[in-house]
């Protein structure tokens, strides 16, 4: 898929950590939207420089809690918190079919069925890496997402 990233959230304690810079994408965030902009919260430049930076076009899932599934498309360079691993593509994805594969029943019920179901399902970053998807070429991936 591409290189997986679990997000963080900067120390709330350092209120310089915090401004209108970058967005810091929460579970909340990803609304059903396909491209998300905007968070709820936002960092400063210190801020980002401070956290996992993601940049324009990274795929998020959320990967713990009731919202174990939700996936947004990045639409500017941000970070995301703990709740979320974020997908860069490698060269052989498209952003915008990796987003629809994140978002297929197929994907939604290995995401699930791989999940520690406790009290709260959880799938760590490493059981979330090594789920398998299709793989078209670039090209049919284009025609499937146009």
């Amino acid at each position: 898929m591409g290189e997986i990233i679990t997000g963080t959230t900067p120390s709330k304690n350092n209120p310089n950590f915090y401004g209108n810079e970058y967005p810091l994408f929460k579970p909340s965030d990803l609304n059903g939207d396909m491209i998300i902009k905007y968070a709820s919260d936002n960092l400063s430049k210190l801020g980002f420089d401070n956290a996992r930076n993601l940049p324009k076009d990274t795929i998020l899932v959320v990967c713990i809690g009731a919202s174990i599934g939700k996936v947004g498309l990045s639409g500017v360079n941000g970070s995301c918190n703990q709740q979320i691993n974020a997908i860069i593509p490698n060269s052989a994805f498209t952003s915008k079919y990796l987003f629809f594969v994140c978002l297929s029943n197929y994907f939604q019920t290995i995401l699930k069925k791989n999940a520690s179901q406790t009290t709260l399902p959880i799938i760590n970053k490493t059981e979330f890496s090594k789920l398998q998807i299709p793989l078209p070429p670039i090209k049919e991936q284009e025609q499937i997402t146009s």
